[in-house]
């Protein structure tokens, strides 16, 4: 075992060897808080760990071959709660090797003088911080086997943290890694010199489109201007070819001291640059070099298709011999999707199915780039679809059990799984009850299943009491607190239940994109969060909870008729103007309509809706085929999503973007759009029959 350090020591890094001989094959298992990259005799492992609650700590198991080794960790340290990590207060790096079980002795050398920079922004409010590198000050070639540790101090053995999990418990595949070399395509001029990079010198805790970075916005201020000359200030930009998810990688020579900012991008700018500022988050390292070789591989992955190399302050020549990406996906054979005979849809079910091999990585990642979390009600869809491709449910069943892990007092549970954000979506506590049926009738685990209905029951509970005496779920939203307090270190007190919540449905409305374009009215008694309370309810019942929940749910079928149904279509609630393709898709699969009725509401408000109605955004997709198919549309919603998807294809994409419009405010790697790949799988695929009523029979 290997020694904690400081909780106070935040954006820190720190690097550990062993050396070790082994007769026979071994196994060498770690667990690091919060980030670790291992090497084997200089060669690239992995990294990890994967994602986890703060009281579920996982190991990571690497087989070792028979031989004289060096196993080399470098150890990435917050310090802060990000969307898929919560801080337990005790960062360090726990690990052995084992031979026939065994644990074999042996010590590890470790420096924290590393070169990395602790004093800079973070890189977005979500995620960790911006990578300041000073190769003056780093153990340079430190991962190689003949490197000299003697100077190292020797860690002293410790107690294991207390939440540590046996190693067999990593519930999901490890990650194959791969470098991808990029393309140069452009050169530009830098006419001002380097930007301090410190915290505060934006206003990162901005979360909109115009928050200005603390780094990446700057550097696209630097007067880029369009050159052949590779002489003096340069921003050298490179093109992968494709959208991929790891760690950029930067090799290059200097006869002389300099500055480099390294930036990735998912896309260009209007002037060819890469945009390295999106939404607030600043993506770009920094780069001291005192001359001679650079070989740098990011700590912290993103989704990445452009790359710029900005040289500064360099007196001479500089030989930039490769730039790429470690690219990450996951270990699993990844099939090709059924052909439709229609090419057009072909090919963006072929766009879908690349999104989900590169974007989701070890943990349903729905945005590998400004996220990077697991949200609860887009990953059951993307387990859906991944169990399509690669047969593998254990991603799905991680999901199904870790959202149920820390519940609040109340019963509701958050909307980002492993967060430290308070966030609970109304409408994704109810998908997780419905995801966890989907789950049972694709894979008949109901041993996992059985053990999770207390706690989904407990969800389904707090819905229970806000009903009124119509069975109708009337909640003000104006009513809760919205405060954000997060979990900077880990509280067996949270989540409490009472932090920010809301309804989201889709992103109409709610003013993080689509910006302009008619909403979903969310006032008042809103009339999909019904419906969707009503397939909630028949999800339990087809668990195995039946008691009352079916006629229950058949009941505020006649109610919601009443209320909100004039005859063709539904309102988005009681007294609403306002409609909205999402209202209608959730109230068809609720069982609120029968087939005719369904394709009489449903063709017109996708065939050609209004302008003032509400439409479905790429994720609410994966609801709208299942009702248009429901009502015997499914040839519209074939001809819809070519008519949607394409444009991503023309504009060049090679992963989905997170709505249409694919703009400032979207990022372009996002498995939550792959909606078009049920087009192409029987409704009968892995044994899933939906019916309206939202129950569901094996086949």
């Amino acid at each position: 075992m290997t020694p904690v350090w400081g909780h106070d020591d935040i954006g820190r890094v720190r690097l550990f060897r062993r050396h070790v001989k082994l007769k026979t094959p071994g196994q060498f298992r770690l667990f690091a808080e919060g980030v670790y990259h291992v090497w084997l005799n200089g060669e690239f492992l992995g990294r990890g760990p994967v994602p986890h609650h703060p009281d579920e700590l996982l190991y990571d198991t690497y087989d070792l071959p028979a031989g004289d080794h060096v196993v080399t960790v470098l150890v990435y340290v917050p310090g802060v709660s990000t969307l898929s990590y919560v801080p337990t207060g005790r960062p360090g790096l726990w690990s052995e090797i084992l031979v026939d079980g065994e644990a074999t002795p042996g010590t590890w050398k470790t420096t924290g003088r590393t070169g990395y920079g602790s004093d800079v922004p973070r890189r977005t409010l979500l995620l960790g911080h911006v990578e300041h590198l000073d190769l003056a000050a780093h153990p340079v070639g430190w991962e190689e086997p003949t490197f000299n540790d003697t100077t190292w101090s020797t860690a002293e053995p410790i107690e294991p943290p207390p939440y540590l999990r046996p190693p067999e418990s990593r519930p999901v595949p490890m990650l194959r890694h791969e470098s991808v070399w990029a393309n140069h395509i452009g050169t530009f001029a830098l006419t001002k010199p380097p930007l301090p990079l410190a915290p505060g010198s934006g206003t990162i805790d901005k979360a909109g489109v115009d928050g200005t970075a603390a780094y990446g916005n700057d550097l696209m201020d630097a007067g880029w201007t369009p050159t052949e000359s590779t002489d003096g200030n340069v921003a050298l930009v490179y093109d992968l070819g494709a959208e991929h998810v790891g760690e950029p990688l930067l090799e290059l020579t200097s006869a002389s001291p300099g500055t480099i900012d390294f930036g990735f991008a998912e896309l260009l700018d209007d002037h060819g640059r890469p945009a390295l500022m999106m939404k607030g988050g600043s993506y770009a390292n920094r780069i001291e070099t005192p001359g001679g070789n650079v070989n740098f591989a990011g700590i912290g992955y993103s989704g990445i298709r452009y790359l710029a190399v900005m040289l500064r302050e360099f007196d001479g020549p500089v030989d930039v011999r490769r730039v790429g990406v470690r690219a990450s996906t996951l270990a699993l054979r990844f099939s090709t999707p059924p052909r439709s005979g229609h090419a057009d849809l072909d090919c963006v079910v072929e766009l879908c199915a690349r999104t989900v091999r590169v974007g989701v990585q070890e943990s349903l990642i729905d945005c590998p780039t400004r996220e990077q979390a697991m949200y609860l009600g887009d990953g059951h869809l993307i387990a859906r679809w991944l169990l399509r491709l690669t047969g593998d449910a254990s991603h799905w069943k991680r999901l199904v059990r870790a959202q149920f892990h820390r519940p609040a007092a109340n019963g509701l549970i958050r909307t980002v799984v492993f967060s430290a954000a308070p966030v609970m979506l109304l409408d994704y506590n109810l998908l997780g009850i419905i995801g966890t049926r989907d789950y049972l009738a694709h894979t008949g685990d109901l041993n996992t299943v059985r053990t999770l209905l207390p706690t989904a029951c407990d969800v389904y509970g707090w819905f229970e009491r806000q009903l009124d005496n119509d069975g109708l779920l009337r909640v003000d939203l104006s009513s809760f607190d919205r405060g954000q307090v997060r979990e900077e270190t880990y509280d067996p007190a949270l989540p409490d239940g009472e932090a920010h919540r809301n309804l989201f449905i889709d992103h109409a409305g709610m003013g993080w994109h689509n910006v302009g374009e008619p909403g979903i009215d969310r006032t008042g008694t809103n009339t999909a969060i019904n419906a969707l309370l009503s397939m909630a309810e028949c999800a339990l019942a087809d668990m195995g909870e039946e008691s009352t929940l079916r006629r229950r749910s058949e009941r505020r079928r006649s109610t919601a008729r009443a209320a909100f149904y004039d005859g063709i279509l539904f309102r988005d609630g009681a007294g609403s103007d306002q409609i909205s393709q999402q209202t209608n898709v959730w109230a068809t699969l609720a069982g609120w309509m029968t087939p005719t009725e369904a394709a009489t509401a449903l063709e017109p408000l996708f065939a050609d809706p209004s302008e003032k109605v509400a439409r479905c955004g790429p994720y609410f997709w994966a609801y709208a085929i299942l009702a248009l198919r429901y009502a015997g549309l499914e040839s519209l919603a074939r001809r819809e999503v070519v008519r949607l998807w394409q444009p991503m294809l023309d504009a060049d994409a090679t992963t989905l973007w997170e709505t249409f419009n694919g703009d400032a405010y979207d990022s372009r790697c996002h498995p939550w759009s792959a909606a078009p790949l049920d087009l192409v799988y029987s409704p009968n695929s892995h044994a899933l029959t939906k019916t309206p009523s939202g129950s569901s029979s094996r086949t």
